[in-house]
């Protein structure tokens, strides 16, 4: 089901099966578009999309892939967002080289440094595709409520959130993630339904919803299920 809410397309499936098909669906037409350079999210929702394109030897091997943000742990880690992502959509594959994001062994200055560099050299005018997911808080990536550096022109910036065991975290800023031609929000679960009603109301403030600010975004669609 298709619903239009201030201007955005959000579609809605009633099974998760059919909201993962789609969403790789999506991921796949672009790719085959000519969009190659692809932002991932992390944590959970992103999973099973994961799961169901790592068969896609195409899609792995000509598309760059860059990680929108990562917790400030070991990439073996089991919260880290970069095993997350090479577990899933990258199991198949023994050699990795164009998967991309924080070298967290490196000091936090220097992590921002190698990441922005990485990105300097492979995106000239902004990624392609970016996938993102948005708590029920409304923060997006690692951009939490409480930012307020929306003016920042910096590719990558060190974040922090008290509303979790590991505070210290990379996003790239919000500035950035808008130069993206696609911007594809993926929602799961029932909590999600309240969080869209608080993103689409127009007296909700991106200060104390970050999420709000996306809504800026030319070519920004919606994925939910329960």
């Amino acid at each position: 089901m298709k619903k239009e809410v201030k201007d955005h397309l959000v579609h809605i499936f009633e099974k998760q099966s059919q909201w993962t098909q789609e969403v790789a669906n999506q991921i796949i037409k672009e790719f085959k578009k000519g969009d190659r350079l692809i932002g991932l999210a992390g944590g959970n929702t992103p999973r099973q999309i994961y799961l169901e394109l790592s068969n896609n030897k195409e899609l792995l091997e000509q598309c760059n892939f860059f990680i929108v943000d990562e917790r400030n742990v070991s990439q073996t880690d089991k919260d880290s967002n970069y095993l997350m992502i090479k577990e899933n959509l990258f199991q198949t594959q023994n050699n990795i080289k164009n998967l991309f994001g924080y070298d967290t062994h490196l000091s936090s200055n220097e992590c921002i440094k190698n990441y922005t560099k990485i990105l300097e050299g492979k995106v000239v005018k902004g990624l392609d595709l970016v996938i993102l997911g948005i708590g029920n808080d409304g923060h997006f990536a690692s951009i939490f409520p409480g930012f307020n550096d929306w003016e920042n022109k910096d590719l990558i910036i060190a974040t922090e959130t008290n509303d979790n065991i590991i505070k210290q975290r990379y996003s790239m800023t919000p500035s950035y993630l808008l130069k993206a031609k696609k911007i594809i929000i993926i929602l799961q679960g029932v909590y999600k339904l309240k969080m869209l009603e608080n993103l689409f109301d127009s007296k909700t403030k991106k200060e104390n919803f970050p999420a709000k600010f996306l809504l800026t975004h030319k070519n920004l669609v919606f994925y939910y299920t329960n």
